[in-house]
């Protein structure tokens, strides 16, 4: 279907058939339609060529770099960035409409202001830390992004900013006198909000959207750490920090806005689920408990850290989700997963100083999300639900199958009604299909 000339849609809308919104709209949506994979394919291939004509203009003047004067070495530091920028106002002025030029040039220009940056300071031996170059470059760099459109500047963007938090919150974490936290990593993704919600309103089925959607969440389970530092004394509110997180992004994944995507581009989904689990398997053993939970002597401290509210912060949002969220009949599914962070806070208050009943209780919550996985996959005939389900038990079974606190027959018996559980509820599930469709 070949799509409306721009000159039609300016005609209807003059006529008043169409609304300004309606005909920008019709546009988008052509515009979706006409990117074929081989569109994509060479949009990859104009951006990874960009990235190796830079790494190699950078690998022939390092080759003869001592031999130059300081004029000369100033004259190459700033050469790739005049370039570049020669390029990306060509593309502005010629190319608006090409997104291989766009995202290629855009790169280009990305990665010469770092090497413009780096080689001036090497020139002149300006001493700074590689924190301070990556914040230098990356707040330099930022309005490419919004100038030539360029989701590929965003992702680099995203990842060097990621770079930038980790240089900064985990480089000497091991320090006793390690305090110093990413603050400016929360600015640098602040500005690239924008871009994202305009990919997220106009472009959800493009592949930049995802991938965004999988730097984004790496990013922040990354960075998270960050805020703990090094002497903070409560590792047990860590992994409640770290469990509201996934429960968050698992909501998310759960939203209709991202439900109806494909497993593998819900990455909020799949991470907040794989993350839980993990979390709650570890704290399913009753001496890991014990291992991980202080006796602290003045409770009160626990509100003079930092991380302290940003766990409060992370639990609040996560039961803002589940209340507002859920009242407006926006997620597809609520299961027992995203109460998760609330049973570990509760355990730890409670019963915290008993591992053993703490391990007891995690180890039911398990059990109960396997179940509710089963239940769900055998009521929508899903087999990948129901197996998942399944799988869940299998993996509790396993690790119960090491500890020793368990007598062998209990362990024994576990794992036959686990084993069992699968063939039956495999068997009825396949069972159900052939009779529905007869």
């Amino acid at each position: 279907m070949a799509p409306i000339p721009m000159s039609d849609l300016q005609e209807l809308v003059e006529a008043g058939i169409i609304t300004p919104d309606t005909a920008r709209n019709i546009t988008a949506w052509y515009e979706q339609k006409k990117e074929p994979g081989s569109n994509r394919f060479v949009l990859a291939l104009g951006i990874f060529g960009s990235l190796l004509v830079g790494l190699g203009i950078i690998l022939l003047v390092a080759h003869n770099w001592d031999q130059f004067s300081r004029f000369i070495k100033t004259l190459f530091s700033f050469l790739p960035l005049l370039l570049a920028q020669i390029i990306c106002l060509f593309v502005l002025l010629r190319k608006r409409d090409n997104a291989v030029w766009s995202e290629s040039s855009a790169i280009f220009l990305f990665f010469a202001i770092a090497a413009s940056i780096a080689l001036v300071s090497q020139v002149y031996h300006v001493n700074g830390s590689l924190s301070s170059f990556l914040l230098s470059w990356l707040l330099l760099s930022f309005p490419l992004i919004y100038i030539m459109s360029s989701s590929g500047v965003s992702l680099l963007y995203i990842g060097a900013s990621t770079w930038y938090g980790v240089e900064i919150g985990y480089f000497g974490l091991f320090n006793s006198n390690h305090t110093e936290r990413p603050y400016w990593y929360l600015i640098l993704m602040a500005l690239a909000i924008p871009h994202y919600y305009l990919l997220w309103k106009n472009s959800k089925q493009r592949n930049f959207f995802t991938m965004h959607n999988w730097v984004i969440a790496v990013s922040l389970i990354i960075i998270l750490g960050a805020f703990i530092g090094s002497r903070y004394p409560y590792p047990e509110w860590a992994f409640v920090g770290y469990l509201s997180l996934f429960s968050i992004f698992y909501g998310v994944g759960q939203s209709v806005y991202f439900a109806r995507l494909k497993t593998m581009a819900n990455p909020f989904l799949l991470l907040g689920i794989s993350g839980t689990m993990v979390i709650l398997m570890i704290w399913s053993f009753g001496e890991m408990a014990q291992q991980i939970i202080a006796d602290h002597a003045n409770k009160a401290a626990f509100f003079t850290w930092l991380f302290s509210y940003i766990v409060i912060a992370l639990l609040i949002v996560n039961c803002l989700q589940i209340l507002v969220v859920q009242k407006r009949k926006v997620l597809i599914n609520f299961s027992p997963v995203e109460l998760s962070p609330f049973l570990l806070a509760l355990s730890i208050l409670l019963v915290g100083h008993f591992p053993e009943l703490t391990g007891f209780i995690i180890n039911g919550w398990i059990l109960l999300i396997g179940l509710y996985y089963v239940r769900r996959g055998s009521r929508i005939n899903h087999l990948g639900i129901l197996n998942f389900g399944l799988l869940i038990i299998l993996t509790l079974a396993i690790l119960r199958f090491f500890d020793d606190s368990i007598p062998f027959v209990w362990r024994g018996l576990f794992f036959l009604v686990t084993g069992a559980s699968f063939f039956i509820a495999n068997y009825w599930m396949i069972r159900k299909r052939k009779q529905a469709s007869r």
